[in-house]
């Protein structure tokens, strides 16, 4: 049903249904307004884990706020378990060895960046969408976020990548831990209400720090090359960096640019092999083709100079060059957006 003066769409679907566009039009006086909806009706959710593999249990440890999005994990080697409330700009802090959890380790709902005042820009895709800690995090402090960020005068929205040094408290009380020293890596990116990316992880040597940047909502971005002028974008790529402040480009990175990887959608989850290196990237409903959760999602080897195919003509890119995929999932699966490696 949908109600002609909320707009509100409810009902209890009765079975499974394929994804269908539906054209919503909106007409008064001022003119008329159309939007193109995609539905899908999935198996239900199960309330808890369906199993696990032997020898592993799943244990509540935080029971965190009513708060749009708990995501990202951080273990520092202090047992400290860092992580993100996507809608609030919460960087919370649990301390896995005492059970205790901190209230706001780091408040980013408003900030200062380069002087200006800004606030957090949430909602879809949108929020405090990335955290990481640097590899020698117990002699430099040093944690990263990506953050989504209203414009204001004279400054437009973005996704920002900022570093923050940690300011550990008393022993055993996580609530007088604190970041300061703010630092601004990467201004910029481009920000759309969904296809934002957020994965932040750095490479096995510590050196470099990788980024996901979504495509934006705009599939053309994947594809454009990295150029300073305003024919480039870095949306829908894969980048890596040298996370000083501001970031530099490393003069290994064979694009000569950030870019490292390009041809992706929306990449919320990456992670290395700890033992080999490699680096392997989720990609949200990232096939061309099919509408809404229709398009399968896939796990990606991510491989320098590849190209993962999103946004570009079927068959246009000559097969040495396209990324190797290693899942592709089936239709209406849930979007994988975390990813870890078990090493026992």
């Amino acid at each position: 049903e949908l109600d002609p003066l909320t707009g509100v769409i409810s009902g209890t679907p009765a079975d499974q249904t394929p994804g269908a566009l539906h054209t919503i039009t909106a007409e008064n006086a001022g003119g008329q307004a159309r939007a193109t909806l995609a539905v899908a009706v999935g198996a239900a959710l199960p309330p808890s884990f369906v199993s696990l593999r032997d020898g592993f249990q799943a244990v509540a440890i935080v029971t965190a706020p009513a708060v749009d999005g708990v995501a990202k994990l951080a273990l520092a080697p202090d047992g400290r378990l860092f992580f993100i409330e996507v809608g609030t700009g919460r960087v919370r802090v649990h301390d896995t060895l005492l059970g205790r959890t901190s209230g706001a380790y780091l408040d980013l709902a408003a900030t200062t960046i380069d002087g200006t005042a800004v606030t957090l820009s949430t909602g879809s895709h949108r929020g405090l969408i990335g955290l990481c800690l640097d590899p020698d995090f117990p002699n430099t402090g040093h944690l990263y976020v990506m953050l989504s960020v209203e414009g204001s005068t004279g400054v437009d929205a973005r996704n920002v990548i900022l570093r923050f040094t940690d300011v550990p408290g008393a022993a055993g009380d996580v609530s007088d831990d604190s970041a300061t020293a703010q630092a601004v890596v990467l201004d910029g990116l481009p920000i759309a209400p969904t296809n934002n990316g957020g994965a932040l992880a750095f490479d096995p040597s510590g050196a470099f720090l990788f980024a996901s940047v979504g495509d934006a909502e705009d599939s053309a971005n994947a594809q454009m090359g990295v150029t300073t002028g305003v024919s480039g974008s870095l949306g829908g790529k894969i980048l890596r960096m040298v996370p000083t402040t501001p970031a530099s480009v490393p003069p290994s990175n064979a694009s000569g640019t950030l870019e490292w990887a390009r041809g992706l959608r929306n990449s919320y989850g990456m992670t290395f092999h700890p033992a080999a290196g490699g680096l392997f990237a989720a990609d949200n409903e990232g096939a061309e083709g099919g509408t809404g959760f229709s398009m399968p999602d896939e796990l990606n080897f991510i491989a320098e100079s590849k190209n993962y195919e999103w946004g570009a003509t079927p068959g246009s890119i000559p097969g040495a060059d396209v990324g190797f995929t290693i899942w592709t999932s089936t239709n209406l699966t849930v979007t994988p957006t975390a990813l870890a490696w078990h090493t026992g």
